[in-house]
């Protein structure tokens, strides 16, 4: 329950504003993508964009060989570091990472090229994994002051680069491909990556030294026994959410049906990512909770954020089930009319989704990131084996159900470890989807493109109105969480 008028505390107020302008910084991102997918597919066309989706999977699996758990090491380790004071501590850390990635880069180079080389050797040439491995040194560059948005708290910065890529990569690929074809749209990643590195050094360059530039084992030994776990992680969550492209090409021989499950399986990521994003910036302030001696408020935000959460996911997930499919070939073109299906059964999967996140941040404050990794692992196994028995039977289709069926799995895993800390949101959240069955009526109704979007319009208005009613969204919530983040923050109590 919200606290009541007059006893906003620090956390909430510092929260309730880092919230709004995340989601604002959200929010501006999906222009470029939805420009993104009404030109660069549409320009490509079926099997270059295929062909293409494929190697940035190959590229964004590459890179998480060198993550080492460094988001969630910056989020439960720079507060405590900044709580104190010291800086000198801090740029130690900082430079001490930076040094010790780059160190990972030189050694994983050569390897990593002959890995690609022998898996897609002649399907692709040696330039772009050459390209794939010169994005993961950039990438690494920047990681390290990038984790330091997060862990500091600068949730504005840390968002901010979202947005920036989207804008660059949309104009990058549109020119570079023009001129020089798939390279160049692939190159245009490298370059975009090398955009936002220069900006992230700039930004933290007084946390690093040249004198702490080496790599000190024994210091960064508990940073990254801690966050073994969670780099771990990284890599199997990386494989689980771009591996279908390759099992795509590998059981079809058809870059058709990568695109056609590429896309929606974007459209689900980056949808996930947008309305799941709060929950996983909850660590940082979480930890401070914890280290004041406030964790009951830990699980107040959690569930009052889970239930907002679940029911704007209930309305757009029930506004393209009634529009998408008369939507999509507006925006893509008829020749993606397929990935309707697709789409909406991935979309669905945003559900298990929010249980996951909200347990990965559990994992994180409580210190139990094995359970984190195991439910990964767990999604993981269950969608490979379903990829190859549906993948055959029904090309893209098969891969979506297959990463549905995943993240059930995924979202059972973890709300079975952390039910006692879960159950009141997950049983709140459960009701505020169940009161979604009211957008079922208006699937039958559809006729065409302007009905269709009218009709999702009316059932999102009659959904919100029905959860006010049965008080399962409150205006007096609402209107203390837009006051705390307009008010200036008091002093901590």
């Amino acid at each position: 329950m919200i606290q009541p008028q007059g006893e906003i505390t620090h956390e909430a107020q510092t929260t309730a504003r880092n919230m709004s302008v995340v989601m604002l910084l959200k929010i501006a991102q999906y222009p470029f993508l939805v420009l993104s997918v009404l030109l660069i597919p549409r320009m490509m066309g079926p099997h270059a964009y295929g062909e293409y989706a494929l190697v940035l999977s190959i590229v964004v699996m590459t890179a998480s060989a060198t993550e080492l758990g460094l988001g969630e090491i910056c989020g439960r380790f720079v507060p405590n570091l900044e709580l104190r004071g010291d800086l000198r501590s801090l740029q130690q850390f900082a430079t001490g990472f930076l040094a010790a990635k780059l160190a990972l880069d030189v050694l994983l180079a050569g390897p990593l090229f002959l890995l690609l080389w022998a898996t897609y050797g002649n399907r692709f040439p040696p330039i772009y994994y050459i390209l794939a491995i010169s994005i993961l040194v950039v990438l690494d560059l920047g990681a390290v002051p990038y984790g330091l948005m997060f862990g500091l708290n600068r949730l504005n910065l840390y968002a901010l680069r979202i947005p920036l890529r989207r804008a660059l990569t949309l104009i990058l690929v549109l020119v570079l491909y023009h001129y020089f074809g798939l390279y160049g749209a692939l190159a245009s990643t490298l370059l975009v990556e090398a955009i936002l590195t220069a900006w992230n050094l700039c930004w933290a360059r007084h946390f690093f030294r040249l004198q702490d530039f080496r790599v000190d084992l024994a210091f960064l030994k508990p940073y990254l026994q801690f966050g073994f776990v969670f780099y771990l992680s990284s890599g199997v969550t990386t494989v689980w959410q771009r591996v279908g492209n390759s099992l795509v090409a590998h059981l079809t021989a058809d870059s058709r049906e990568v695109a056609l499950f590429d896309i929606p399986n974007q459209i689900f990521l980056i949808t996930t990512a947008f309305l799941l994003v709060t929950i996983g910036y909850l660590v940082p302030i979480f930890m401070r909770l914890l280290a004041t001696g406030k964790e009951e408020k830990l699980v107040v935000w959690s569930s009052l954020l889970l239930k907002y959460v679940v029911a704007l996911s209930t309305l757009m997930v029930g506004g393209f089930v009634i529009a998408g499919q008369e939507l999509i070939p507006v925006l893509i073109g008829r020749e993606y009319s397929a990935i309707y299906p697709n789409a909406a059964v991935l979309l669905l999967g945003i559900f298990p989704m929010i249980v996951v996140q909200l347990g990965y941040v559990f994992c994180v404050v409580y210190k139990e990131a094995w359970k984190y990794l195991y439910a990964l692992v767990c999604a993981l196994t269950a969608f490979v084996p379903a990829a190859f028995v549906l993948v055959p039977r029904l090309a893209s289709m098969g891969a979506s159900l297959a990463m549905f069926l995943s993240t059930v799995v995924a979202a059972f895993v973890l709300g079975l470890a952390f039910w006692p800390r879960m159950a009141t949101s997950l049983r709140e959240g459960a009701q505020v989807v169940i009161l979604g069955v009211v957008f079922v009526p208006f699937w039958f109704l559809r006729r065409d493109l302007t009905i269709d979007l009218l009709l999702a319009a009316v059932a999102g208005s009659l959904y919100l109105v029905v959860l006010l009613f049965t008080r399962k969204l409150r205006l007096e919530e609402i209107s203390e969480v837009l006051r705390a983040a307009r008010l200036r923050p008091k002093a901590p109590v």
